[in-house]
């Protein structure tokens, strides 16, 4: 199924108002389109009050002669910000207009929708993505004016009102204009694309470094290449810092977006430059979403720098030095001043590609009372009541996974308020856990808890069982949140929602049998092994046998002081029955005993680290290193 498929399949009509319908009774009415659900007063601008006096709602016609959706194709210099503090979303928005395969899913149907054609009825609609589903807003084209002039976003074009429209139509996503009043790249960026974005700081300037720079270009660059939506900012200290012009030309606490990233030839002056006819510097290309107020620096518009290129690489670049906040940089600059960086990537998961697939797995979930809403980690005795999901890493080699975790909450713009801080926690449990942690484990990993709409992590896991909690950072945060994990190959990512076994039809047994206890244990490694065949390494894995469970460890090959981290959870109906591990030699034919520990793991309620010996056969051997507890109350681990 196509992407495009993907999104009507998948597609809400925004207060079930639908596009067709509406246009269809407009033109049979002949009457123009009217949004009763946004209407063109103050309520639809602002919070409470009216902050801005001499306001008229005009549409297009009213405003120019021959207005149009789109004039000669949409382009990133065509979006401009007005009198809101929405550069955040200005931005993302110059971002989108440069990638036309992503601004056609925002705005669908845009020749169809265009302002002079005959079926016009003053009705458009657009598409913005929110926590996993693709949302159509419909709204009339009545734009805020004032003396004839649009106030919030607009186009160098006069005549052009394609980013206006879509500006309208997230202000009524959001309850408001005054609600996109400050905000996020990311937010914006995931908006449009449904992909996971990742925030770089360079709070350190740490890119510096020749090493690290050129793996950050090439990461750009390929992102680039493939459609990403990228844009960047000058963080502040302080509020005094907001939008502080630098002697550079560049703006604190204000965000451009990123328009182009690629590697540009200059005419070099050495000898060997003269061998090679080129030089390379690492270029990018940014845009201001004033539509002024650029790079002073080096290839700026019209610096002497530009001399040094050739006309037909100039022109490859498609390089203008229009007044229209588009500007050129040397990588090494804009690293030397932007600190944040925000990439926004549609993760390809098609088989039928030659690029990288990732294998996504999604579920839904709320934060809720009373027992579901636990906060972070600091909270210890409250943090294991968060939901939970397990899932499992199953690669045959001993190297890690890459694994790609993205955590979106519902955005609460639309209500004037602050997002949730959150975050996640990763740890490894057990190979056998069924049922939920009900005492933190050590971390594995985990991301920053912020008050963002969306969390990422890109981290490499080993082999092996996991359970990550995702939650507020403080209890009692309630919420709906989506949680996306990418990796290699499936994982089985499933929510645990039982706390322990429970016997079936124990409400009308009275013979339903309940676990007695429950015993955690870490076969962690071994000492001093012996070949009983010859004085060479063996291939070695141990098996845990508790009642009627088994679990074993991978193979350790070639090995006399192996290290296996395997680990079981047994829930023990006759604690009087012993828990035996085995370790066994690999063979070709038929795998051998080579020797046991037997342990009583009668419940004490302690967490305890052994070192047995190996015996029970002839050729038994060696020290066993593990760990155990074995507790009364089976809800205690």
């Amino acid at each position: 199924m196509s992407a495009d498929s993907q999104i009507l399949n998948a597609l809400t009509k925004f207060s079930n108002q639908k596009y067709d319908r509406i246009k269809s009774e407009c033109l049979k009415q002949e009457k123009l389109f009217v949004d009763d659900l946004f209407l063109p007063n103050d309520k639809s601008l602002f919070k409470r009050v009216n902050k801005l006096n001499g306001i008229v709602w005009k549409r297009p016609h009213e405003i120019c002669q021959d207005p149009k959706l789109v004039k000669e194709g949409a382009k990133s210099r065509d979006v401009n910000q007005g009198q809101l503090g929405n550069c955040w979303f200005v931005a993302a928005l110059s971002v989108l207009a440069s990638e036309k395969k992503v601004w056609n899913k925002v705005i669908p149907e845009y020749e169809y929708q265009e302002i002079d054609r005959k079926t016009y009825a003053g009705v458009f609609k657009f598409r913005f993505w929110q926590l996993g589903r693709w949302i159509e807003i419909v709204i009339d084209d009545l734009l805020p004016t004032i003396n004839n002039r649009l106030i919030f976003t607009h186009s160098s074009t006069k005549n052009e009102f394609w980013s206006s429209l879509v500006e309208k139509a997230y202000a009524k996503l959001n309850g408001c204009y005054e609600h996109l009043d400050g905000g996020n790249l990311s937010e914006a960026l995931q908006d449009f694309t449904g992909g996971i974005c990742e925030v770089i700081r360079n709070e350190s300037r740490e890119y510096l470094d020749p090493e690290k720079l050129e793996n950050l270009f090439e990461i750009m660059k390929k992102a680039y290449e493939r459609s990403s939506l990228m844009a960047c900012a000058i963080n502040i200290s302080s509020r005094y810092e907001m939008e502080q012009k630098l002697s550079c030309g560049l703006v604190k606490g204000h965000a451009y977006g990123i328009t182009k990233v690629q590697s540009m030839s200059i005419k070099g002056n050495s000898f060997f430059s003269f061998l090679s006819s080129r030089e390379k510097l690492q270029m990018i290309r940014l845009k201001n979403p004033w539509g002024a107020q650029e790079w002073l620096g080096p290839w700026s518009d019209n610096s002497p720098e530009w001399k040094k290129v050739p006309k037909s690489e100039r022109d490859k670049m498609g390089l203008n030095f229009d007044d229209d906040g588009e500007f050129w940089m040397e990588f090494t600059d804009f690293l030397r001043y932007f600190n944040e960086i925000s990439i926004c990537r549609t993760i390809n998961t098609s088989l039928l590609t030659i690029r990288k697939t990732w294998c996504e797995s999604l579920v839904f979930g709320e934060w809720s009372s009373p027992d579901r809403a636990g906060g972070c980690i600091n909270y210890r005795e409250t943090f294991c009541s968060n939901p939970q999901y397990l899932f499992e890493l199953n690669n045959d080699s001993d190297k890690p996974d890459e694994v790609l975790i993205n955590l979106d909450q519902l955005g609460h713009r639309f209500l004037g308020r602050e997002n949730l801080t959150i975050g996640f926690f990763v740890m490894r449990v057990e190979d056998n856990r069924k049922y939920r942690v009900h005492k933190p484990k050590p971390r594995t990993t985990s991301s920053s808890y912020i008050n963002m709409r969306s969390i990422f992590l890109r981290t490499k896991l080993l082999r092996g069982r996991y359970v990550i909690i995702p939650s507020t950072f403080d209890p009692n945060g309630l919420g709906k949140y989506m949680l996306r994990i990418y990796t290699d190959n499936s994982i089985n990512l499933k929510e645990l929602k039982k706390d322990c076994p429970v016997p079936f039809l124990h409400n009308c047994n009275p013979f339903s049998k309940y676990a007695s206890c429950v015993t955690s244990i870490t076969v962690k490694s071994a000492n001093n092994l012996v070949n009983p065949e010859s004085s060479g390494p063996m291939d070695t894995y141990v098996c845990i046998k508790c009642e009627s469970q088994l679990i074993s460890s991978k193979i350790v090959k070639n090995s006399l002081n192996p290290e296996w981290n395997v680990s079981g959870i047994f829930y023990r109906y006759d604690q009087r029955k012993p828990i035996s591990i085995q370790v066994w030699i690999r063979n070709t034919f038929k795998d051998e005993l080579y020797g046991s520990v037997i342990l009583d793991a009668k419940p004490n309620n302690k967490h305890v680290l052994l070192e047995c010996s190996i015996s029970g056969t002839q050729a038994a051997r060696g020290i066993m290193k593990l760990e155990i507890q074995s507790m009364t109350n089976i809800t205690s681990i």
